[in-house]
């Protein structure tokens, strides 16, 4: 695992999120308690630093 040890379920969407995160906005949607949130936060720990500027910046 990268920078935080999290435990999550493998999602078969993370690579193609993360492949269309390096072109354009991505929005995830789906029902509740699926897994969105902490999908979301597994990937901005992981694979983003936030900047003091508030703006993210690729790894």
């Amino acid at each position: 695992m990268a920078k935080n040890d999290i435990a999550i379920k493998e999602r078969y969407i993370t690579e193609d999120i993360l492949n269309d995160l390096k072109e354009k906005m991505v929005f995830v949607g789906g029902p509740r308690q699926v897994g969105k949130t902490t999908m979301s936060l597994y990937i901005a720990d992981n694979y983003y630093t936030i900047n003091t500027s508030g703006l993210a910046a690729y790894d």
